[in-house]
């Protein structure tokens, strides 16, 4: 099962403050980073995707990759 919310790189560290604090980027965040280049790689000159729209559609593909991968 994949955890969207588990660390991409398996790092992480105790501390005085948890048990367990991790490093670097989610699963989530990390699909949703690699999405959203490709989408920006892609757009169309002069058709460039708003900020708002382009961020949600990334989270958008992130969250369905995360669903396919725990099918």
């Amino acid at each position: 099962m994949t955890n969207g919310n588990d660390n991409a790189c398996g790092y992480g560290f105790a501390n005085e403050r948890s048990s367990y604090e991790s490093l670097g980027l989610t699963k989530r965040e990390y699909f949703a980073a690699m999405a959203m280049q490709g989408l920006c790689a892609n757009s169309i000159p002069g058709n460039h995707h708003k900020p708002e729209v382009l961020c949600k559609d990334a989270v958008e593909y992130a969250d369905t990759l995360i669903k396919e991968l725990n099918k």
